[in-house]
């Protein structure tokens, strides 16, 4: 009775993001009980948990603001200028997926009041939209996309 008490409230917590199968042993040792004169009698049962994967969501890193007068809604653009989007400065655009692995993504990149440039963006993916457009959809694996999200500009309308 005691020995089931102390399973009351056993949990197991997996290391974050591993998923598959972990066995648990149970092992019990009678201690000789009932006067017993030979050695303790063991016990051990196993047992699969089963883990399943959780699908995590993409993390978007966006720009932090910057430009001659930042604002809380983003980056200023001087008129009649364009914006490079640089990984590794503080216009960078890039995603991260946990799950993503050798598994494409599909990323949709749309802007108001002015058009994206993708240059290198056509030629690594079949893309919906075309250059100096508001809006582009291509489907590929992560570093892919963050090689065509490095050096994205985007142009206002004049």
């Amino acid at each position: 009775e005691h020995a089931n008490l102390a399973f009351e409230g056993l949990r197991y917590i997996p290391p974050q993001d591993f998923y598959g199968q972990v066995v648990i042993s149970v092992s019990v040792v009678d201690n000789k009980n009932w006067g017993a004169t030979v050695d303790d009698d063991i016990v051990i049962e196993y047992f699969p948990l089963y883990i399943a994967p959780v699908n995590d969501e993409p993390v978007i890193t966006v720009p932090v603001l910057t430009g001659v007068n930042t604002t809380s809604f983003g980056i200023d653009v001087l008129e009649d200028s364009a914006v490079t989007f640089v990984q590794g400065t503080e216009t960078g655009i890039y995603v991260t997926d946990v799950d993503a692995y050798n598994y494409n993504l599909t990323i949709i990149i749309q802007c108001a009041d002015g058009v994206i440039n993708l240059d290198n963006a056509t030629n690594h993916f079949n893309v919906l939209g075309g250059n100096f457009t508001n809006m582009y959809q291509f489907t590929g694996s992560l570093s892919a996309i963050n090689h065509v999200l490095d050096g994205m500009q985007f142009h206002p309308y004049r």
